[in-house]
C-alpha cells in the first residue's frame, strides 16, 4: 500500500502533463505496467518503446512530437479544469516546534500522521507497542526519549475524547477526494474521515505549530474539503476540524469561518 500511495503523490503532482517512462521488467505490477493498463480507452496517448533500428535522434524526435500534440478526442473537449491540491498550499505561519529543525519536522510529520492511519486497525491494547516497534524501525538514529515522545504525541491524539469517532468502526484514514468547485478541479486526501449519525466528520491533523491564530492556507484547506463533502449531498451535516498534535488542540471550524477562507482564497487568486 505504501509503495501505491508513493506513485499516488508522484501522478497527482503533474499540472497539465503527466509523462511516464519505464524500461522492460518481468512482471506486471511495476508502475509503468500499471498505470498503461489503468489508462487504456481513456484520452491519453502511449508511445510503444523504440525498435532497435531507431536511433537516439529519432526516439526524441517522436516523443517531442507526442507531446506537441492533443488527442483528437481532447481537441473537442472543453479547455480542461485548473487542478487545485489543498494541500500543497504554502505558507509562513506554521514553525518546527522548539529545538526540532526542519528537517526532523517534516520527518516527524510524515511518521505521526503515518501511525493516526495504521494505530486504528490495531487492538487498543498492542496500540503503543506495535508504535515503538514501528518508529524505531523507522527512526533507529533518534533517541529513545525522542521516538517515546512521538509515540506519546499520537497516542494523545487518538484518545482524545472529541476525536473518539474519527478511530471508530465508521472512520477511514487518508481518503482521496476530488470534485469540482467554481470551475476547478480539486484534488485532496484527507487525513481522516468518519460518517456518523447522518454526518460527515473530517479532520485533518497538524504536527507544526503556529505563532497565534490559524493559517489561511489550513483553513482554506478545510474549506476546500468542505465543499467537495457538501457535493454529495447539501443536507448532509459536516463537521470539520483542525487538530494540533503537539498539543492535542482540537479547532472546530465553522461554515462562516470556511466561507470566509474560500472567498479569501478567490479574492488572493
Amino acid at each position: 500500500q505504501s509503495r501505491n500511495r508513493l506513485l499516488y503523490v508522484a501522478m497527482t503532482r503533474a499540472k497539465r502533463r503527466l509523462v511516464v517512462a519505464g524500461v522492460e521488467r518481468s512482471g506486471g505490477d511495476n508502475w509503468h505496467a500499471i498505470i498503461e493498463k489503468n489508462v487504456s480507452g481513456t484520452s491519453a496517448m502511449i508511445l510503444s518503446p523504440p525498435t532497435p533500428s531507431d536511433t537516439p535522434h529519432k526516439a526524441s524526435h517522436d516523443i517531442s512530437a507526442l507531446l506537441s500534440r492533443q488527442p483528437a478526442d481532447a481537441m473537442k473537449q472543453e479547455t480542461p479544469p485548473m487542478i487545485l491540491v489543498p494541500s500543497a498550499y504554502k505558507h509562513d505561519e506554521e514553525v518546527a516546534a522548539s529545538g526540532v529543525s526542519d528537517g526532523d519536522a517534516r520527518q516527524r510529520g510524515i511518521i505521526i500522521h503515518q501511525l493516526l492511519d495504521d494505530l486504528p486497525t490495531i487492538d487498543e491494547s498492542e496500540r503503543e507497542q506495535r508504535a515503538e516497534l514501528m518508529v524505531h524501525r523507522w527512526l533507529p538514529t533518534w533517541s529513545r526519549e525522542r521516538r517515546e515522545s512521538l509515540v506519546a504525541e499520537t497516542l494523545a491524539v487518538m484518545a482524545h475524547p472529541q476525536l473518539a469517532l474519527l478511530f471508530g468502526d465508521q472512520s477511514r484514514g487518508e481518503v482521496a477526494i476530488t470534485g469540482l468547485w467554481r470551475g476547478r478541479r480539486i484534488n485532496g486526501r484527507v487525513d481522516r474521515l468518519a460518517y456518523h449519525d447522518g454526518g460527515w466528520l473530517c479532520a485533518d491533523f497538524k504536527t507544526g505549530a503556529v505563532k497565534k491564530e490559524l493559517p489561511h492556507a489550513w483553513l482554506a484547506q478545510m474549506a476546500l474539503y468542505d465543499v467537495l463533502l457538501a457535493n454529495m449531498n447539501q443536507k448532509t451535516a459536516r463537521t470539520m476540524m483542525i487538530v494540533e498534535t503537539h498539543n492535542c488542540r482540537v479547532h472546530h471550524l465553522s461554515q462562516e469561518q470556511l466561507q470566509h477562507a474560500r472567498q479569501k482564497w478567490l479574492d488572493l487568486s
